[in-house]
């Protein structure tokens, strides 16, 4: 274990110590916190000691998001797909080059107070959903309620808190959750229709 989470003896029993430094490794490597070096932590321990502990695996990368968010000293496919939703969306001006930096923050930021969304510069989930990642990746059934006044946003957010109107405009439709099948979706338009609110399912491919 790298010494910047391992501060005990070399000894070879894994014992508390040890597993307290694989639940801080694997926190900072967006991989389940549960103290166990199994398959996936020994490959990330491993790209790190070689320096690459940027280049996670696909299902790394899947876990990054929800667990701790991209940020800044991030590298990797997930920041080049950031940079161009954020660019095509105007908010970013710099080189899609992967590394996410001040500018790629700064952007966020920005995008963040536009959608209403918690302003920390840190692309999470909710964050990633907004900018239409999930939907376009691996969830392409959107749910989709059509305003009928100022304060319908409120009241989808009663049901799906991360919900987010897709421009500006008061009269916006407003994007309530993405899947990755219809039956799914549908379910959750169908809830938000017993409710009051009329949601329909969009297909995005």
């Amino acid at each position: 274990m790298a010494a910047k989470y391992y501060k005990g003896p070399v000894t070879g029993y894994y014992g508390k110590l040890t597993q307290a430094a694989v639940k801080r490794f694997q926190a900072a490597n967006g991989l389940a916190a549960d103290g166990i070096a199994g398959t996936q932590t020994l490959a990330a321990l491993k790209r790190h000691m070689e320096g690459g502990k940027n280049t996670k695996t696909k299902q790394s990368e899947g876990l990054s998001v929800s667990v701790r968010g991209l940020r800044i000293g991030d590298r990797g496919s997930e920041v080049i797909e950031a940079q161009q939703r954020l660019k095509a969306a105007g908010f970013y001006k710099g080189p899609i080059d992967g590394k996410y930096g001040g500018q790629t923050a700064r952007a966020v930021k920005r995008f963040q107070v536009e959608r209403g969304l918690r302003v920390d510069g840190i692309v999470g989930k909710e964050t990633w959903f907004a900018a239409g990642y999930l939907g376009s990746s691996n969830s392409p059934y959107l749910v989709v309620v059509i305003p009928e006044s100022g304060e319908t946003l409120l009241q989808v957010r009663q049901y799906v808190s991360n919900a987010y109107p897709k421009d500006s405009r008061q009269d916006a439709d407003i994007y309530a959750g993405t899947f990755p099948n219809p039956s799914s979706a549908e379910g959750q338009a169908e809830m938000l229709r017993s409710r009051g609110l009329q949601a329909r399912v969009v297909y995005l491919r």
